[in-house]
């Protein structure tokens, strides 16, 4: 069952799924819901939520899928692991 559909206004994680910026997609309850116009952080350390609410009838969509699974454009830092070797801070997952 859908509690709401939703648009990611920011890069986020949801169900195992990478969302980027503008994808609509389904969220299961209240408590998954991460309102981006509500600031759960602080007023020194402001951290709003990634999502947005939209209509029922709203088309699903995926960066991802729309595009030959190629995800946008990742913003994080690469840093050496324990092996040496540079790795995204930021994991990925397309399905």
């Amino acid at each position: 069952m859908t509690y709401a559909r939703v648009q990611a206004v920011q890069r986020g994680q949801y169900g195992g799924i990478w969302r980027d910026v503008g994808d609509v997609f389904d969220i299961a309850n209240a408590a998954d819901f991460s309102n981006s116009a509500v600031n759960y952080g602080s007023a020194a350390t402001p951290f709003f939520g990634w999502m947005l609410q939209v209509a029922p009838g709203t088309p699903l969509y995926s960066y991802a899928l729309s595009n030959a699974g190629a995800s946008s454009v990742v913003q994080g830092q690469y840093a050496n692991n324990s092996q040496g070797v540079k790795n995204l801070s930021i994991p990925r997952y397309v399905v």
